[in-house]
């Protein structure tokens, strides 16, 4: 089975070469981390006399879901050395901010068994920790043959991925069993996993981590970050925000239509919007999309040490109406500016993205109809009535439907807060994931000894 899968894996990477080449000469992208993924470069830092364990993060959006879990780790087992890996840039330059003082940060290698091998071999890590439930055969099975304790964290599977899984699941067994413990975040997932070939006593059902965010350390930078941004982009202004996070290709178009509308009405015309793309790849994209519009706007990358706004020598009240927040990790910290967030990735069938932060702030929070990556969650807060939820429309109707939504929530602060409270008891009703994590890793760990 692994054979066929070595050759598969080279047969895509053969084909998908056209568009990574594409990709690192437009974007800066995968060229350069390509021979340490490869595991014919030395990964920097990783020789220490202490036991390690790595944590696998993909991207950006798994590193901040386990941030909580990564610094509690760092406390509950100090004689450690944490290893964080990712597979993304974006999500190598956020752990590097955040986690590199503590921590070695290095990219997640190819799963071919060679560059598996090599990596494993350079790092000896005493136990792994996977982000929900990615599946690398040849890394699990190297892993496996190591000996090394594999841990599934915060794992999920969606239904897409359940449909894709199925049909392989013939040959998931072996990988599945390399795995010490699944810990899941829902029953359901834990049905799904269990149905895919894993083992009863190794699936656990322990809670989604997600919503064990804004601990102490990361609530203070957090702090830290907004206080400067708000002076910067000049948020602590009386003007209502519409807060627009992690759009993606097609979403930014409903949400400018929406928003025109809504600075019609003379009440609200001061209204300001600020739309952070979803991928730094997007930004210049987005941008044109503005000046196509004939929307005067500021860059967040365009602002200066002092403060002052710059549009390309623009400089005046009209330019801070509109804010393209072009920047990575910034996004968490500045929710609590907005009366109004949407959350994106659910105007079109991307499946959605996190809603926990701007909950986190008591906002009010509007999401699309596409929501399936985080269907649990999204149901978590429907059935407390703190999520506005968009129904399948049409594109003209979806943005009329979404221009109303814009001016009910905005012109009625009281409804704002309740949805706010309301999001913000949700978090509170359903955290103690964490600790659920920490339990079994450290007892496995010292089990293992």
């Amino acid at each position: 089975m692994y054979i066929l899968y070595n050759l598969a894996l080279l047969l895509v990477l053969i084909l998908a070469a056209p568009y990574l080449l594409y990709q690192a000469i437009v974007y800066k992208k995968y060229l350069a981390n390509l021979s340490t993924r490869l595991g014919f470069r030395q990964i920097d830092n990783a020789s220490f006399p202490q036991p390690k364990i790595l944590i696998h993060c993909v991207s950006v959006g798994e590193f901040v879901a386990a941030e909580p879990l990564i610094e509690k780790l760092h406390k509950s087992l100090p004689e450690y050395k944490l290893i964080i890996s990712t597979t993304t840039i974006t999500g190598q330059k956020l752990a590097q901010e955040r986690a590199s003082k503590f921590a070695c940060i290095c990219y997640f290698p190819l799963d071919f068994s060679f560059s598996v091998n090599r990596f494993l071999k350079q790092l000896e890590p005493k136990a792994i920790v996977i982000m929900e439930t990615e599946i690398w055969p040849n890394f699990f099975r190297l892993a496996k043959e190591k000996k090394i304790p594999l841990f599934i964290a915060n794992g999920r599977i969606s239904d897409k991925s359940f449909s894709r899984y199925n049909k392989i699941k013939f040959l998931l067994k072996s990988v599945l069993d390399s795995v010490t413990c699944f810990m899941m975040q829902s029953s359901q997932d834990a049905d799904r996993i269990l149905a895919l070939g894993a083992k009863e006593e190794k699936v656990k059902i322990c809670g989604n981590i997600k919503y064990d965010l804004g601990m102490s350390s990361q609530a203070d930078r957090l702090d830290k970050l907004a206080l400067d941004l708000g002076k910067k982009l000049h948020l602590e202004k009386n003007s209502p925000l519409i807060l627009a996070g992690s759009t993606t290709p097609g979403e930014e178009e409903i949400l400018i239509a929406a928003y025109l509308q809504t600075i019609k009405k003379t009440n609200l015309s001061n209204t300001r919007l600020l739309i952070a793309p979803r991928r730094p790849e997007r930004f210049d994209e987005v941008a044109n999309l503005l000046v196509k519009n004939d929307l005067i706007f500021i860059r967040r990358s365009k602002i200066s040490s002092d403060n002052s706004f710059t549009n390309n020598g623009v400089s005046n009240n009209k330019a801070e109406r509109i804010i393209l927040l072009d920047s990575i990790g910034e996004l968490a910290a500045i929710y609590r500016y907005g009366q109004v967030v949407f959350v994106g990735g659910s105007l079109v069938p991307y499946g959605g993205h996190n809603i926990l932060e701007p909950a986190l702030y008591k906002r009010a929070i509007i999401t699309g109809p596409y929501m399936n990556n985080f269907q649990k969650i999204a149901t978590d807060f429907l059935s407390a009535q703190a999520l506005v939820q968009l129904p399948i429309l049409e594109k003209e109707e979806l943005i009329n439907t979404l221009a109303e939504k814009f001016i009910y929530l905005l012109e009625n602060n009281d409804i704002c807060s309740q949805l706010g409270k309301q999001a913000y008891q949700v978090i509170e009703n359903n955290r103690g994931a964490l600790d659920q994590h920490i339990k079994i890793i450290c007892q496995l760990l010292i089990g293992a000894k």
